[in-house]
């Protein structure tokens, strides 16, 4: 998340007050992961969706391991 963040509301006196002066906004990166590098966050969801079974494993660490069921996952 991003902002302008105006910390002028917080003299010590009282409880933290968290205060965004004007738009905030959310930092939420490329939706396509950069060239050589694997998905991650919401690139799981919209990129190679063929694989995207595969893409959460990898993810996760857990393609090839049996502890983590693929249905699970893919009901998900």
């Amino acid at each position: 998340m991003g902002g302008r963040i105006d910390d002028s509301v917080n003299d010590g006196t009282s409880p933290y007050v968290f205060r965004i002066s004007g738009s905030n906004h959310h930092k939420i990166g490329t939706l396509l992961p950069p060239s050589g590098l694997v998905p991650k966050f919401a690139q799981l969801y919209i990129y190679d969706t063929n694989n995207k079974l595969s893409n959460r494993l990898n993810a996760l660490g857990a393609f090839g391991h049996s502890d983590i069921r693929d249905d699970i996952v893919q009901g998900l």
